[in-house]
């Protein structure tokens, strides 16, 4: 079967019949003959072509090349968007990524402010292998190996790549049969980079020990994309499976296979932070399943962490608090403290105390109480004794964050008689003979609304 009608039955397998479509031309051999594809099209399923052209000015034949394209298009009445690549706006290194992220951005934007539907592209078989061996080089994440993507999403709408299926050489044959002209990019040639070295001397060796090669690196990016969309399907499951109002159930992820257990924290990890290490995973793994530690946390990324908090475990932003720090203050009679936004403390007479949600109540005003965060070693005054402030924590089963937020009052020999709405000192009762009885009220909108 001829070039032309695979091409046709992979068109129309995409749904691009009759869209408005947008086409990256490099003047090169091979979106020339992605153009002229589509243009030879039957009229019955030709799209609405627009040729989009960026102009890196990388080399001395880009004005001959940004002229050819310009007289191509007014000569085959073909829609024209240009974009120049000043030099001055050239990175001192990396530019070959650079220069991508520069194309791909206008494409995307021309997508967008022009509604087209669909992205092409003229990758093709050859273009495939070589990503693929490259990426199979540098190591990396299973996920990586799908290499180019047939058809994505792009802009909001789709990038699509038509000649996949097709080798270099198929490219040439056609561009020769049919009097196309193109040119050539020298840089191609350049041996320092690893593409080139790639497509110059691994792929033509790879070709020559078995010439299906590029045909079987295409059947297994097939097989792995269908691989890797039934791991999203699992992960979508046990994640709906694992859902709870504080993030993950640690209890029901520790019923699960190793496996399965693995595959959900690499893709959790992986779907928050956009990136995975061995590392990460094994301290995740290992956290979580350390019983004898309810508590703990994994730094992700600078900007992310996976917390562990007894039965449940979450991702979250690994903010840095710039609040300062509170400075225990002294309870003054008649008086109320705002702590924050939300929550007040106060000292007052019995018979003229305030409403609010909570009361300690007290028998004498002769020693100085104050209203702080927890110090350590701060232990609860009991009649026989003291209890721990860290136990009463844990019993509580309070989070590190809600611990270091916790509110204690104390005298001023660090005596704590209330650590607020957890437990109060068993010495806060009041004698009913007393002369005098006070109460410390303690108020919080968030519980009042």
């Amino acid at each position: 079967m001829k070039l032309e009608q695979l091409f046709l039955q992979n068109f129309q397998a995409n749904d691009l019949a009759c869209q408005k479509i947008l086409v990256a031309v490099s003047t090169g051999l091979d979106s020339m003959v992605l153009l002229n594809l589509l243009q030879n099209l039957p009229m019955m399923v030709r799209p609405q072509i627009t040729v989009a052209y960026v102009d890196h000015q990388l080399r001395k034949q880009s004005a001959k090349e940004t002229i050819f394209i310009k007289e191509y298009c007014q000569k085959n009445n073909l829609s024209l968007v240009c974009k120049s690549w000043p030099k001055k706006e050239h990175p001192v290194s990396g530019i070959e990524e650079c220069a991508r992220q520069m194309r791909y951005a206008f494409f995307a934007e021309v997508m967008e402010n022009q509604g087209f539907d669909a992205l092409l592209t003229a990758h093709h078989a050859d273009d495939q292998a070589e990503t693929w061996l490259m990426k199979l080089i540098r190591g990396g994440r299973l996920e990586q190996l799908e290499a180019i993507k047939a058809n994505r999403a792009f802009a909001n709408k789709r990038l699509v790549r038509l000649l996949l299926p097709f080798s270099k050489q198929q490219l040439l044959e056609y561009a020769k049969q049919k009097g196309l002209r193109w040119f050539e990019d020298e840089t191609n040639q350049d041996q320092c980079y690893l593409r080139n070295r790639m497509r110059q001397q691994v792929v033509p060796l790879l070709k020559k020990e078995n010439p299906a090669f590029l045909k079987h690196i295409n059947e297994y990016c097939e097989q792995l994309n269908d691989l890797l969309a039934i791991k999203q399907q699992l992960y979508r499951q046990l994640q709906n499976d694992l859902q709870i109002k504080e993030g993950y159930c640690l209890t029901s992820w520790l019923k699960l296979s190793q496996l399965q257990q693995k595959l959900f924290i690499e893709e959790l990890i992986m779907q928050t932070t956009k990136s995975l290490t061995t590392g990460q995973s094994q301290a995740v793994l290992s956290l979580l399943s350390n019983q004898s530690k309810p508590q703990g946390q994994v730094n992700l990324t600078t900007h992310y962490m996976l917390v562990k908090s007894y039965d449940y475990f979450t991702i979250k932003e690994n903010l840095v608090k710039t609040k300062a720090k509170f400075v225990a203050k002294e309870l003054v009679l008649g008086e109320w403290i705002r702590l924050n936004q939300f929550e007040s403390i106060g000292l007052f007479e019995k018979d003229k105390q305030p409403k609010g949600n909570d009361y300690l109540n007290i028998t004498t005003t002769a020693k100085r109480l104050f209203v702080r965060h927890r110090l350590a070693g701060d232990r609860l005054l009991m009649k026989n004794g003291h209890q721990k402030i860290k136990k009463i924590f844990i019993d509580h089963k309070l989070t590190n964050e809600q611990r270091q937020d916790a509110w204690l009052v104390s005298d001023e020999q660090q005596k704590i008689y209330w650590v607020i709405g957890l437990k109060k000192s068993d010495l806060s009762q009041t004698p009913r003979d007393a002369k005098m009885q006070y109460v410390i009220v303690y108020t919080d909108k968030r519980k009042e609304d």
